[in-house]
């Protein structure tokens, strides 16, 4: 059995039996290319992810509609949220650049974020973006997240993300600038390490813990893969249930 989004070349298999048992899981998940799916040699080292008794029509891609995406900056994992507001100096982002794109479907529409640095300014550092990010807020739903992708930007490789943090908040809107208000559940690479090319979706990554329902997701960008004034991507792709 398998689900292909609807906006991208995407296929996962989810069933899968071993042992006499048949048990639902993540098998596989990869880009379709040219409508055709490449297989992994079998020499190829593969993991299997057993999610319990989830059943596999659960298992879906998370699609925003007016969910609310808050953009921030000098942020760490476990600390207060800093607001980015909309302009060119520190702690500013450019508002054709919002975080919602994130969520847009379209690999030609990027989030870039400057963080401590400014985008009209001459000096560029490796640490120009980082401690960036945005929320999700779901208002009543919940969203357990099982694995992510994150396209590249357009243009920029220097720009792309590498790893990140991502945390989880059940609490209310108004507590979620507060940095108690967060369970980490990630804290590593964005698939991105190898440069995957521009407008391209890097390798599926997975949370390694047991998936809990949230209702509000922070990510923040802890390293950029090189020197420039920003850090930008297209695409945070949520998979779930």
């Amino acid at each position: 059995m398998y689900q292909q989004s609807k906006h991208f070349d995407l296929i996962f298999i989810s069933l899968v039996t071993y042992f006499g048992f048949s048990q639902t899981c993540l098998l596989f998940f990869a880009q379709l290319s040219q409508g055709q799916l490449r297989v992994v040699p079998t020499i190829a080292n593969a993991k299997v992810y057993y999610f319990g008794n989830r059943s596999f029509s659960a298992l879906k891609f998370f699609n925003r509609s007016n969910e609310a995406v808050y953009p921030i900056w000098n942020t760490i994992a476990g600390g207060n949220s800093s607001p980015t507001w909309t302009s060119e100096i520190e702690g500013i982002y450019n508002i054709a650049d919002s975080p919602d794109v994130v969520f847009d479907n379209d690999l030609t529409t990027e989030y870039t974020n400057c963080g401590s640095c400014s985008s009209g300014s001459s000096s560029m550092l490796i640490t120009c973006g980082e401690n960036t990010g945005w929320y999700l807020s779901l208002g009543n739903r919940f969203f357990s997240l099982v694995a992510f992708y994150i396209g590249t930007n357009t243009k920029y490789p220097q720009r792309d993300p590498l790893t990140i943090t991502i945390e989880g908040s059940n609490l209310q809107r108004d507590e979620l600038i507060f940095g108690w208000s967060w369970t980490l559940i990630y804290n590593d690479s964005t698939g991105l390490v190898s440069n995957p090319g521009r407008s391209t979706f890097g390798v599926l990554q997975i949370i390694p813990q047991f998936p809990l329902p949230y209702a509000n997701y922070r990510v923040l960008i802890t390293s950029k893969r090189g020197i420039d004034t920003c850090t930008s991507y297209t695409e945070f792709m949520m998979i779930g249930y």
